[in-house]
């Protein structure tokens, strides 16, 4: 992927940060050592801080002003504006690696929001299994089985663990997490509708794995 076009100017920033950084980063280890003073590792910073802070302006001002990756903006605390965003070599870090890359943190298109899916619930006390409905919304999930429906969070919580609890369907404790998990995926990285899909498939499985190996003779015979 071609990186960002960069002036003349802009490639000598570039190129002076680029050594800036990588002398840091060679006595970044050593940093606690008696022989590395602070005072040097923080004109070191200080330097880096300088020439990004300059680089950056001037790719905003020609139209290629860099997407920090949101743990970066998040732990910096400033806005990329700020003289002080590029005081950690994080932020320097990322810089570089945008100006190679500018779609590098670019997050993928959430494909699935809106979309229904099937998810079946096996039952000893039904031959046939029971669909429930699950629409991925923007913060959760939809879920509707005959009369029973409701909004849910990520991880089903509440009706979707409370109706396979209602209706007797051993289900692990951790359930939720996976659902949850799952609906985080398909943000991230954007998978099909036939990716969530399949997935709800595999834990309808794995469900149906749990109900089919539940004791059923014996005393366990009328527990449901």
């Amino acid at each position: 992927m071609s990186g960002i076009p960069l002036t003349p100017e802009q490639e000598q920033l570039r190129n002076s940060l680029y050594e800036e950084y990588r002398a840091y980063m060679g006595e970044y280890p050593n940093r606690y050592h008696r022989d590395m003073p602070q005072n040097k590792m923080d004109e070191k910073e200080a330097r880096m801080k300088e020439l990004a802070h300059q680089l950056h302006l001037q790719l905003k001002e020609s139209g290629y002003e860099p997407k920090h990756n949101k743990n970066v903006l998040r732990n910096r605390g400033v806005p990329p504006e700020d003289p002080k965003f590029y005081a950690h070599h994080h932020a320097v870090e990322d810089l570089l690696k945008l100006i190679e890359d500018p779609h590098l943190n670019d997050e993928p298109d959430d494909r699935t929001v809106g979309e229904e899916f099937q998810f079946k619930v096996y039952s000893e006390k039904w031959e046939q299994p029971d669909i429930y409905k699950l629409k991925r919304m923007k913060d959760g999930w939809y879920v509707e089985f005959l009369s029973f429906n409701g909004p849910c969070n990520k991880k089903g919580y509440p009706f979707f663990t409370r109706y396979l609890n209602y209706h007797g369907v051993s289900v692990p404790n951790d359930i939720g997490d996976w659902l949850g998990w799952l609906w985080d995926e398909a943000h991230k990285k954007g998978l099909t509708k036939e990716d969530v899909q399949n997935a709800l498939d595999s834990l309808s499985n794995w469900l149906k794995i749990i109900e089919d190996q539940a004791p059923k003779t014996g005393i366990w015979e009328n527990f449901r």
